[in-house]
């Protein structure tokens, strides 16, 4: 069984569409064993995880906030103005499946769409009343993009003539609280999937990006967390590959803003792929790997509008062809700030736990923790868009000790940026720490801050931003170019 997962842009519109369309019956072509490929060997079952069309996300999303705009309008001039902002929405996903439906079957998508914008104008309406944009409300806004892209697809599979149905992901995948990606109940996938097998098709379509609670609420998966739905229902099924469909040819090994000479990388690890997007790659999100860990899978980063391209095989670590160079990539996160914790019992677990139990009510999530036991300091990498409530929760926290003077007030370094090289070759290398940063000295770096993960195929460490281009151009000329 192959999963495919097409993102925003590959369902940007009727065009894109139809690309994908082709994309699927070539795969519909393809023999299950492909060492049997001129036999009459069957096609693999396909599963297909798609994204909202391009752009509808973000316009949920500013159509909660145009509605907390409304809250002191009477009622019928409320339901007028959201129904016009709505309007362009509706107007273009109707538009795209006059162009792509059938006459038979284009009237079915119209009931089903009608009925999804009236469910979306009613949750604008709530957040109105509100004048709040709640979690819960939010999520359940958020992903009606998704099932109106897959239910759009599903029936324009249908006008082609292609066994196809689809499948509401929240009877699949259940997360065991709102919007925390890292609780998805993965056992609990395998035994819904279980209980459907029966009624798959050839085809069979799901929305990504929503789940459901344990209690049976709509909840999703954070943005972007199509890529993530695609791979916990490969756990659930038991898949024999994963294919992320995006705009791209593949991951390369550093970003070509930088260095125009950066190349696609053929293959790499799990873990080498999720340090990647841990510390700022965009190709693939950040958790969408881990249920891969559990249920070993290949993933396999595509390109929509350049299908031809063999792009990135992602594996794991025992089936990845042994390099010759040091490094597979480097990646950055240029929007964080260091924040520097200063005070008299920092080293102490008591100490830590309070900080993290601070973050954990915030819903904040340092990037780095780096522990100066000998000076008393703690140093933590906060993304700048939470770095302000970051140093109210630690102020509020310890406002007494603050005030006795056992605790210094925290002070923020912005203007840095995280860079991470990483390779699975690193481990077991005498001297490579050594090496890299005797180069960057001789560059005239300076090194705020260094961590290196257990494994040893991640070396992580802070800069000044201003330093960040010249620092990666080197790191690739010298480790990634050769």
């Amino acid at each position: 069984m192959q999963i495919a997962k097409f993102g925003g842009t590959s369902l940007a519109g009727p065009q894109a569409m139809m690309q994908v369309l082709e994309i699927v019956k070539g795969k519909l072509t393809e023999p299950a064993d492909k060492t049997k490929a001129g036999t009459d060997a069957p096609a693999p079952m396909l599963i297909l995880v798609l994204s909202a069309m391009g752009g509808v996300t973000t316009r949920l999303q500013n159509l909660a906030a145009i509605s907390c705009d409304c809250f002191q309008d009477s009622r019928p001039v409320r339901t007028e103005k959201l129904a016009k902002e709505l309007d362009p929405l509706r107007q273009n996903h109707l538009a795209a499946a006059q162009e792509l439906l059938n006459e038979a079957l284009y009237p079915e998508y119209v009931g089903i769409a009608e009925e999804i914008f009236a469910n979306i104008q009613t949750i604008l309406e709530a957040i109105a009343l509100q004048n709040n944009l709640s979690d819960e409300l939010l999520e359940l806004l958020l992903p009606q993009g998704e099932l109106l892209s897959s239910q759009l697809f599903t029936l324009y599979l249908k006008s082609n003539d292609i066994d196809s149905a689809w499948f509401d992901s929240r009877q699949f995948i259940v997360s065991k609280k709102h919007s925390d990606r890292t609780n998805v109940d993965l056992p609990l996938c395998r035994t819904n999937w279980a209980a459907a097998r029966g009624k798959l098709r050839r085809v069979n379509v799901f929305p990504g990006f929503i789940a459901s609670t344990p209690e049976g609420r709509t909840t999703v998966l954070g943005r972007n967390g199509s890529d993530y739905s695609a791979t916990i229902l490969a756990y659930g099924m038991e898949a024999d590959l994963v294919e992320i469909w995006t705009d791209v040819d593949g991951i390369l090994t550093t970003d070509p803003n930088i260095v125009p000479e950066a190349s696609i990388i053929p293959e790499m690890s799990v873990e080498e792929a999720m340090e990647m997007a841990y510390f700022g790659a965009k190709v693939i999100h950040a958790q969408t790997l881990l249920p891969i860990i559990t249920h070993p899978c290949p993933v396999r980063i595509c390109n929509t509008f350049n299908p031809g391209e063999p792009g990135t095989m992602i594996r794991p670590k025992h089936d990845v062809i042994r390099r010759k160079r040091l490094l597979t990539a480097i990646s950055y996160v240029d929007d964080a700030s260091l924040l520097l914790l200063d005070g008299k019992f920092i080293s102490s677990v008591k100490f830590l736990s309070r900080v993290f139990q601070s973050f954990d009510q915030h819903k904040i999530e340092p990037i780095m923790v780096i522990r100066v036991t000998a000076d008393n300091k703690l140093c933590l990498t906060i993304y700048k868009d939470q770095i302000t409530a970051a140093i109210s929760a630690i102020s509020d926290e310890f406002d007494r000790e603050l005030h006795n003077g056992d605790f210094a007030p925290p002070e923020e370094e912005a203007d840095i940026s995280i860079i991470s090289v990483i390779g699975e070759q690193m481990r077991g290398k005498v001297g490579t720490v050594g090496e890299i940063f005797s180069g960057l000295a001789n560059l005239g770096v300076n090194i705020l801050a260094i961590g290196q993960d257990i494994t040893e195929n991640n070396i992580s460490f802070i800069i000044k931003q201003k330093d960040q281009a010249d620092t990666i151009c080197y790191l690739h000329q010298n480790y990634l170019n050769t």
